[in-house]
């Protein structure tokens, strides 16, 4: 409908009513428990909705690329582990070792 208004505001050659180079993009939800709770916060923060759900949305995005990040570390660093385990192959056991260092009685070699 906007793009019909400005083809034809276009045509008259008037300038046009509104401003085109800010574009709105309008938000309809349609869940009532949504709508209620962003009702809830706006008010129990003095926020508008649209400050109270803009800001909810951007400490998720937030929480969700931090735990992204992190689950991306601990993958790199498994992938490190098995590359490692793979060059050493296969070595005496904690047990093996433990024989090799101490004596009977636990006490070093």
């Amino acid at each position: 409908q906007m793009l019909h208004m400005i083809a034809a505001w276009r045509k008259s050659r008037r300038s046009l009513p509104f401003s085109t180079t800010k574009i709105v993009m309008v938000l309809n939800i349609k869940n009532n428990e949504t709508c209620r709770l962003a009702d809830e916060l706006a008010r129990l923060t003095g926020e508008t909705m649209t400050g109270a759900i803009t800001l909810a949305l951007r400490e998720r995005l937030k929480r969700e690329k931090r735990a992204r990040s992190i689950e991306t570390r601990v993958q790199e660093m498994r992938a490190i582990a098995e590359h490692c385990a793979k060059l050493m192959g296969p070595g005496p056991s904690a047990v093996e070792i433990g024989e090799l260092l101490y004596d009977k009685r636990g006490l070093p070699k």
